[in-house]
């Protein structure tokens, strides 16, 4: 046991060495960066165990507080609306509305509006980490 695991540790180690050529390290900078809130929604606050919901919301403000960058919100209609405090933190970003979309890049619109700034440092905001951000990043 104890030799697969240093195989496999091994294993892991040349493939972060020969891979992080491929991806270097690129510091994030606000004016090539995206913010994209994905399903931050009245309807899905309740599902929410590992945080409290003002938490959430006050993240949220410290984030929009401290990093000016360009915002793209989206929602999926059946969740309830975006909470009222989030519009206010954002009231110039672009939002989408998705009609059932789980995976916000199968919508047209939201691939356009983010193809649309340009930004190529996409940050990924979301209520529920196992289906928002999941679908949305392995895509």
């Amino acid at each position: 046991m104890k030799f697969l695991s240093t195989l496999i540790l091994v294993l892991v180690t040349y493939t972060a060495t020969v891979a992080g050529d491929k991806f270097p390290y690129e510091r994030l900078e606000k004016d090539n960066a995206l913010l994209l809130i994905v399903d931050l929604q009245e309807g899905l606050y309740s599902t929410v165990r590992d945080f409290d919901p003002t938490a959430f919301k006050s993240n949220m403000a410290l984030l929009r507080r401290h990093w000016l960058m360009t915002y793209v919100l989206t929602c999926i209609g059946a969740n309830g609306p975006l909470p009222r405090e989030i519009l206010e933190m954002y009231p110039n970003s672009t939002i989408i509305e998705r009609p059932g979309e789980v995976d916000a890049w199968d919508n047209k619109d939201f691939r356009d509006a983010v193809k649309a700034t340009g930004k190529t440092q996409i940050i990924l905001a979301s209520i529920m980490t196992d289906v928002c951000t999941t679908h949305l990043a392995l895509s």
